[in-house]
């Protein structure tokens, strides 16, 4: 038979939240005492705790009431050099103010970015810097519940008091869109994704602009949605754009991965880049120089983004009461050999 101890050594503080029917946010919460809760909930909780004799870790009790030099940093996935990216440089400031960071994915789901949050927040993180799945309120409710300050990066949820810092997609796209039509080029298709999202909006509507202010009509069939973010994707997309009645004679890409998965097909299809296709990434990855047909794009500072990110979190753990803003920086176009004079 297994004795108290046994027991306790089996429970977690999720599987306390699931039998109390509660999040871990909320029994962080009862156990901190760092937020108010319904007395109906407390109870419920405290009888799951003393049935499985769940003690808390004494080295996060201690916590309460100070800081615990611990950043909580979710992102959709690591294995996108993107965000792997944006994660070194968040680690890398943020160890100059003697701050960790606890890393999550939510693979686009914004039930993950639910739980992270949740997991965060019983591990008494100070904070949070995110690029939450969805432009939801609902994803970022046990931060909001738990009073955590939170930073999005490249996301901007409306009716919500958090600080953003994002990239400044609009004017990125309308210079893609010269520099291209400086080039010779008015069949310009855009590769469109995640148009749910603030900034693939701006993106779309720098496009449109763009067009606009060079003198060309928009042509509908000219914006085309990607299947996904990756490689693979982008090697697809080939289809799409071979299938046109009338074809572009350069393309914006939603993303690095996409544009060299694009560039890769059109080199087994015989094409070249850029005498038949110029082709603009998204993000300026560090592979983006090295390839057979470097990848211009439009690079994102990401050292600047973390700084400022970091910068504006540590303020709110000092001050709550600093009010939110939203920061758009500067992008800058890196011209490698992806583009080149528009074919005849």
């Amino acid at each position: 038979m297994e004795n108290e101890s046994e027991k306790n050594l089996q429970v977690s503080i999720k599987e306390i939240a699931r039998e109390a029917g509660v999040s871990i946010a909320t029994v962080s919460n009862v156990i901190n005492k760092s937020y108010k809760v319904k007395e109906k909930t407390i109870k419920r909780v405290e009888e799951v705790i003393r049935k499985y004799n769940y003690r808390v870790n004494i080295g996060a009790s201690s916590l309460r009431g100070k800081t615990s030099k611990l950043i909580g940093v979710i992102v959709p996935e690591l294995s996108n050099p993107f965000f792997s990216k944006l994660n070194d440089e968040i680690e890398r400031y943020a160890s100059q103010s003697g701050y960790s960071i606890a890393v999550c994915n939510n693979n686009y789901d914004y039930n993950k970015d639910i739980e992270h949050i949740e997991i965060l927040a019983a591990r008494n993180v100070d904070g949070l810097i995110m690029v939450p799945s969805r432009e939801d309120k609902k994803v970022i409710m046990p931060a909001i519940q738990s009073g955590i300050p939170l930073v999005f990066i490249n996301r901007k949820i409306e009716d919500c008091n958090y600080d953003a810092v994002l990239v400044d997609a609009y004017n990125a796209i309308i210079s893609s869109v010269e520099y291209l039509v400086s080039l010779g080029h008015k069949k310009i298709l855009y590769m469109n994704a995640e148009p749910e999202l603030y900034l693939s909006r701006m993106r779309l509507k720098g496009y449109k602009d763009g067009l606009k202010k060079n003198g060309i009509s928009l042509k509908k069939e000219l914006i085309i949605e990607a299947d996904g973010f990756t490689y693979s994707d982008g090697r697809h997309f080939m289809e799409k754009i071979l299938k046109l009645t009338e074809k572009p004679t350069a393309i914006l890409a939603y993303n690095d991965r996409l544009a060299i998965g694009l560039l890769k097909a059109f080199h087994e299809a015989g094409y070249k880049v850029p005498q038949d296709y110029s082709v603009i990434g998204f993000d300026n990855i560090s592979i983006d120089e090295f390839l057979p047909i470097a990848l211009t794009s439009v690079a994102i500072g990401l050292k600047t983004i973390a700084n400022r990110a970091v910068d504006i979190l540590l303020e709110k753990i000092k001050n709550k009461n600093i009010p939110a803003e939203t920061i758009f920086l500067p992008v800058t176009i890196i011209k490698r050999d992806s583009v080149g004079i528009a074919r005849k």
